[in-house]
């Protein structure tokens, strides 16, 4: 019974530690109009800074492809300007001369990779 009751109340201090943390990521906002720039870190992950210079880890499903080419730009395929940058959110990638593809968000958090 003591190992029970032992077990426990370590499951639950450990969810009670980590719940604020994950609150935090839900409540990112990336908002598309506010990107001032961007950086393709690796076919995985992109680095965002806003207009305020905060910056934003982006991380895709898959691999995206032809993202870290220099000259490719990003096309915003789901929501307004105004709405956040979503797991699950579409992002078209099209870079001259190569085939365009569409990469999809898994997560957007706040603070460097």
């Amino acid at each position: 019974m003591k190992r029970c009751a032992s077990a426990c109340i370590g499951i639950l201090i450990g969810a009670t530690v980590a719940t604020p943390l994950l609150a935090q990521d839900e409540n990112v906002c990336l908002q598309r109009n506010r990107i001032w720039n961007w950086k393709a870190l690796d076919e995985n992950t992109l680095l965002y800074k806003d207009r305020t210079q905060k910056e934003y880890v982006v991380t895709f499903r898959n691999r995206c492809a032809h993202v870290t080419r220099s000259n490719a730009t990003l096309i915003y395929r789901n929501g307004s300007s105004l709405s956040c940058l979503s797991p699950g959110d579409a992002i078209g990638v099209k870079a001259p001369g190569y085939p365009g593809s569409v990469c999809r968000v898994e997560s957007v958090r706040s603070g460097t990779p």
